[in-house]
């Protein structure tokens, strides 16, 4: 895969009128020593939208973001019921780093019934707007182009309670989710288009507790871009207790806080709270 590399390069010549190195040359007329030297400089990943990924083969086009070189579009949730009017499908970052989230997904379960018991209820896909709307499983994306100093990163999630939205005034109540309520995937998977290779962490399901604390749920040593995709889904699950504390007509969401972080991953233990 091609990669481009931020670097100043010194080559030292030889021009007529500039002093001549002490360095020992070849005797022959027709040959000079010379030397070729090159410093690298860590990079920004910055000054242009991330380059979104298909998140399970994130080598592929890597350096042609759309058709023409235009600018490519972030995924888009589509909602069934109205397909003209997609939802964001998460974020893209603009800040600069070495070690940088570039894209995390948003987590929309649609429209649901308030149930008697214990629901599941699963996560919409993405859709991909640069490939004619293409399914995609949610993933979130990164890159590590950090010196060879560095090694390990890790993914954090930390899901507020479920609040009501809607436009209300300054310290107006709103209404509030009952607390119980998690998020679950199975196995999230890491996959690398620098050194194209998938990681599987965590046996069974992972759990990130709505309302507590951050849960470290993908990590490793892998660098260049990679995506940590959700293949199995992702899954809300809404004890009894928390559906009958719901309104009808009622739309309640939790801010999802994704953070990046460097750290060893043969340290981690995958599934479990971050350490404080």
């Amino acid at each position: 895969m091609k990669k481009t590399i931020l670097a100043t390069v010194l080559l030292s010549s030889l021009v007529l009128g500039a002093s001549v190195s002490s360095a020992a040359q070849s005797e022959e007329p027709g040959a000079l020593d010379t030397k070729g030297t090159i410093t690298f400089k860590e990079a920004d990943n910055g000054g242009k939208p991330p380059v979104i990924v298909d998140p399970e083969n994130p080598g592929e086009g890597e350096e042609k973001p759309g058709e023409g070189g235009e600018e490519v579009k972030p995924p888009v949730i589509i909602d069934p019921e109205n397909p003209g009017e997609p939802g964001e499908g998460g974020q893209t970052n603009p800040n600069k780093g070495p070690l940088k989230l570039e894209f995390a997904p948003n987590f929309n379960f649609g429209k649901v019934q308030i149930a008697a018991s214990e629901k599941e209820y699963s996560a919409r896909k993405l859709n991909n707007p640069n490939n004619n709307n293409k399914e995609m499983n949610l993933y979130a994306q990164l890159v590590d182009s950090r010196d060879a100093s560095s090694k390990g990163w890790i993914l954090n999630l930390k899901a507020s309670e479920f609040v009501e939205t809607g436009d209300f005034e300054e310290g107006a109540e709103r209404k509030q989710l009952a607390d119980g309520a998690s998020l679950v995937f199975a196995q999230p998977t890491i996959n690398s288009g620098f050194e194209n290779k998938t990681e599987t962490f965590a046996e069974g399901d992972q759990k990130v507790g709505i309302g507590a604390d951050g849960v470290d749920i993908a990590n490793s040593e892998v660098k260049g871009r990679s995506t940590v995709v959700f293949s199995k889904g992702v899954k809300l699950v809404v004890p009894t207790a928390v559906a009958q504390s719901a309104y009808k007509d009622t739309t309640y969401q939790s801010d999802l806080t994704w953070t990046l972080s460097s750290g060893s991953a043969s340290k981690v233990a995958m599934g479990t709270p971050a350490t404080k």
